[in-house]
């Protein structure tokens, strides 16, 4: 792949010296084509009344002095054009190559390899979350950021194109009877018949009961997971997708704006190197949320992600990215700070740096999350406010929560105010150096936080600074004032 690369940036660039020299507004695109070959297309002034032969005889003037000739590999196909001869619809088609991991890797940096998908009249945003590896939490967290959006007034969509191990569906909490019809029958349906217009977008749409919340939520999943949905996920064939007129999930996508004129889509796309996370990673996403542990072998399977990625952006000014360690594992400050320090200096090399924007995000390790039943009803502040940021990147808006309030109060004569969002700052602090015995003590109420419950007057004692007796300290009173904090509290005994 590297030497058909190589070969792919002499011939451009040999080219352009050439026919731009001879008329500045000269088109030269070179791609990659099957087999190992590569493809070329000119389209210059220089061959206007000129017979293809003479064309021909002109370009291999040029390839002759690299060793390269027509009709000779790696020179699979190629087109020699007037201005006045162009087509733009027909070179398109003939010419347009999915932005497959492969392609744009190969593809010269300065030139568009294939057709990117049309701008859409809407205003509706789409974010894709992809991770080169399983296991970091991913689609929990599109769920959880999903959520958060719907709260605050947000018209959302969650769609699974993690075609092959699918489980949107599960952690919104639908069963396999209300699943039905998803992304993968919508997908197959318009592969097999072109034309077709069953199922709608509609009959794949399922809409989330969300408490409280002032926007609405909807989630495509990828469809039934039985026997006749890997025989049809074997069917799609994406390369051969992208070549359609209309192509399959570009018209997915239109018909989801077109219908709930959503504010967003956030795309659950497959991990590593496949052509369906491709599409959905250089393509569909105005966004991509990219999650990541500090590895090593992370490191080196996001290095092509990105410049990929970055391709795509020169190209077409899309995706921008985010980079999300997940999950952070328990440790000490010291090995916290390092791996911050570690991926902040990486992302810096590898995508670059804003002085404006967050380019780095992080989630810690949280044990019950995997364990949450229902994430629509079940989950606690502690654990939302761990997502909110990543619901900020998405919307560029902002989350107020309980977990903001100031709540004041007395102690000892003195007086205190926190927010539920310092308390638990303050807390993860401690915890990720060890808690003290004395907070691990629970006789009857505790703050939950991360799975982890410490004592109320241990609590209140390290917020404050103070040494509480008991008759300085009224639990009902401090479980009040920590529930008006937006935090959880628990009876454990008594």
């Amino acid at each position: 792949m590297e030497t058909l690369a190589k070969s792919a940036r002499e011939i451009d660039e040999a080219l352009r010296r050439k026919f731009e020299a001879e008329d500045p507004k000269a088109r030269i695109q070179v791609w990659r084509g099957p087999f190992g070959s590569l493809r070329l297309l000119v389209v210059s002034r220089a061959f206007d009344g000129l017979e293809p032969e003479e064309r021909e005889a002109r370009i291999n003037i040029v390839l002759s002095g690299l060793g390269f000739e027509l009709y000779t590999l790696p020179v699979g196909s190629y087109e020699l054009l007037s201005p006045s001869e162009v087509d733009e619809q027909a070179i398109a088609a003939r010419w347009s190559e999915p932005p497959l991991w492969s392609e744009i890797l190969t593809a010269p940096a300065t030139e568009t390899n294939g057709r990117p998908r049309k701008p859409r009249s809407s205003s509706t945003k789409t974010v894709t979350f992809y991770s080169f590896k399983g296991g970091v939490g991913r689609s929990t967290a599109l769920a959880l950021v999903a959520l958060a959006l719907a709260r605050v007034g947000r018209r959302v969509v969650a769609l699974d194109l993690d075609l092959e191990a699918p489980g949107l569906a599960s952690l919104f909490n639908l069963s396999q009877t209300d699943t039905g019809l998803g992304a993968l029958d919508y997908l197959h349906r318009r592969w097999l018949s072109p034309n077709s217009r069953t199922p709608s977008i509609k009959d794949c749409l399922h809409q989330v009961s969300v408490p409280e919340a002032k926007g609405k939520l909807w989630v495509i999943p990828a469809g039934a997971y039985d026997e006749d949905y890997i025989h049809r996920l074997a069917d799609l064939d994406m390369a051969a997708m992208y070549r359609r007129d209309p192509n399959p999930l570009h018209q997915m996508i239109d018909d989801l704006a077109d219908r709930l004129k959503p504010d967003v889509i956030l795309l659950d796309a497959r991990t590593g190197f496949n052509d369906l996370s491709a599409v959905t990673l250089l393509d569909l996403a105005d966004l991509a949320l990219v999650f990541f542990t500090p590895s090593e072998q992370s490191y080196r399977g996001l290095k092509w992600v990105v410049t990929a990625v970055r391709k795509q952006y020169q190209r077409h000014s899309r995706p921008d990215l985010r980079f999300v360690l997940s999950p952070l594992p328990p440790s000490s400050i010291d090995s916290l700070n390092r791996w911050l320090a570690d991926a902040e200096s990486w992302i810096a090399e590898e995508w670059g740096k804003s002085e404006e924007t967050p380019l780095r995000y992080e989630i810690r390790y949280n044990a019950f999350v995997p364990f949450i039943r229902d994430l629509t009803r079940d989950v606690s502040p502690e654990v939302a406010i761990s997502y909110e940021p990543l619901a900020e990147a998405v919307s560029l808006g902002s989350f107020p929560q309980p977990l903001d309030k100031k709540v004041r109060f007395t102690v000892s004569g003195k007086k205190f105010e926190f927010s539920g969002r310092e308390v638990i700052k303050k807390l993860r602090n401690v915890m990720a150096s060890g808690l003290p015995r004395r907070a691990t003590d629970v006789r009857v109420w505790a703050v939950e936080i991360d799975g982890q419950r410490v004592s109320l007057t241990w609590l209140f004692e390290m917020l404050t600074g103070l040494r509480l007796y008991k008759e300085e300290f009224d639990p009902r009173h401090a479980q009040k004032k920590f529930e008006q904090m937006g935090l959880r509290i628990v009876r454990v005994g008594g």
